[in-house]
């Protein structure tokens, strides 16, 4: 948070606060660059100014305005599903404790998720595009490179200083993140499965560490597995297919518990079990997917733009002035790094047809799935409570109930335990 705030003041100082900054976004050629990359045909005749407002508005990247409500609900609600905030449940002694601990959790995730806005959009201005994709194709520098450019760049030795200590700072945040993913499911299998369901409750010390133990390098190694398989991936998207799942899986099953007295056991692993199989089995039949011959027809349609490209940027690089070379340099570069792709499309799809589950098209045309799963996971929680009888979980509502915002009865049982 500290690093993004220093860096967030930095752009800030190069083009403005607020209104300002805005402005500076919308009348910067890389961005105004971009906006017409994306738009293509459909920019042609619109002015610089306009093609830099809408680097600023809905649907650039989202054609489809459903999607960006998807993508909304998975963040808002997942973030509430998530290990980052239910681990603050088991680190504090009191319930006054932890609903201090998870507001300050929330607070600090929320103001997170403001200053990406302007680190995002200054990366836009200070670094552009090309640079970023020329350095990692998914776009996950953004950042560090921004670092970098507002050091001096990367001939500087503080720009340099400042892009290795964003990513130390990116390297340890993630290891933060895993350590914690790892403990919260190695504990959940070491002692509600390994403890509660195999052995009934009887297991020693040992056999819970070492039952962890285990659980904890099964989960890491997959981990690891499914990194290696992601390389390339925008990690952005990544994280929103992660927050969709927790959003569906996780937090219907936390809100129903808490507010819902009729919810029981058969209502929660419904719940887990739809929510987790409807947003994983959603996302393999989406857009997210690779689908060999849409990717083959978007790279025919490279090739065959390529020398119209080539020519206007040629011309573009006998002009007289200096910003439009640099520009043209840059779209020469992104150019041909975008043939080569292309080629390598092409070569690596030669003999496929279909995605990995056969299908030569989306069947879903969300790429999120909050909006369908979320629902969804809501539902397996009131029909399993309903269908499942559980007479205990009924009894003990009153208890829990008072527990959970008094947390009178958890600090009688500690000081028993003592």
């Amino acid at each position: 948070m500290l690093v993004s705030m220093v860096m967030v003041v930095l752009v800030w100082s190069q083009y403005g606060f607020f209104g300002d900054f805005f402005a500076n976004v919308v009348g910067d050629p890389k961005v105004q660059a971009r906006v017409a990359a994306i738009l293509g045909d459909a920019s042609t005749g619109m002015s610089p100014e306009a093609l830099g407002q809408r680097f600023l508005e809905p649907g650039l990247l989202f054609k489809v305005p459903m999607d960006q409500i998807s993508l909304g609900i998975a963040l808002v609600f997942g973030t509430a599903g998530l290990p980052h905030i239910l681990m603050r449940f088991f680190t504090v002694p009191t319930a006054r404790a932890a609903r201090l601990s998870v507001v300050w959790a929330m607070a600090i995730i929320g103001g997170f998720y403001v200053l990406t806005l302007f680190l995002g959009l200054g990366a836009a201005m200070k670094v552009g595009v090309p640079f970023i994709t020329d350095a990692d194709a998914g776009g996950n520098m953004a950042a560090p490179l921004l670092a970098q450019a507002l050091g001096g760049g990367r001939d500087s030795l503080l720009g340099n200083f400042m892009l290795a200590v964003v990513a130390a700072v990116a390297f340890a945040t993630i290891v933060a993140v895993v350590a914690a993913l790892v403990l919260a499911a190695a504990s959940a299998i070491a002692h509600d499965l390994y403890v509660g369901v195999i052995r009934g409750g009887k297991a020693s010390t040992a056999e819970q560490v070492r039952a962890g133990r285990v659980a904890a390098v099964v989960f890491g190694s997959l981990a690891v597995l499914l990194g290696i398989a992601a390389k390339g991936q925008n990690v952005a998207h990544l994280v929103a297919l992660a927050f969709a799942v927790a959003a569906s899986a996780n937090f219907p099953c936390i809100l129903m518990t808490l507010f819902w007295r009729r919810c029981n056991t058969g209502g929660i692993l419904a719940g887990m079990l739809v929510g987790t199989v409807v947003s994983i089995g959603l996302v393999l039949v989406s857009p997210n997917m690779t689908y060999p011959k849409e990717v083959k027809a978007a790279a025919r349609q490279t090739l065959d733009a390529a020398p119209v490209k080539l020519k206007a940027i040629e011309a573009a690089l006998s002009s007289r002035d200096p910003a439009r070379v640099d520009a043209a340099k840059m779209e020469r570069t992104a150019l041909g790094k975008s043939v080569t792709r292309a080629r390598e499309d092409l070569e690596r799809y030669r003999h496929e047809e279909t995605s990995i589950l056969g299908l030569e098209a989306p069947l879903f045309g969300l790429r999120n799935p909050g909006l369908v799963s979320v629902p969804l996971g809501f539902l397996a929680v009131i029909l399993g409570s309903l269908l499942y009888r559980d007479p205990r979980a009924l009894a003990m509502w009153d208890e829990v109930y008072i527990r959970q915002n008094t947390g009178i009865l958890r600090a009688r049982a500690a000081r028993a335990e003592e």
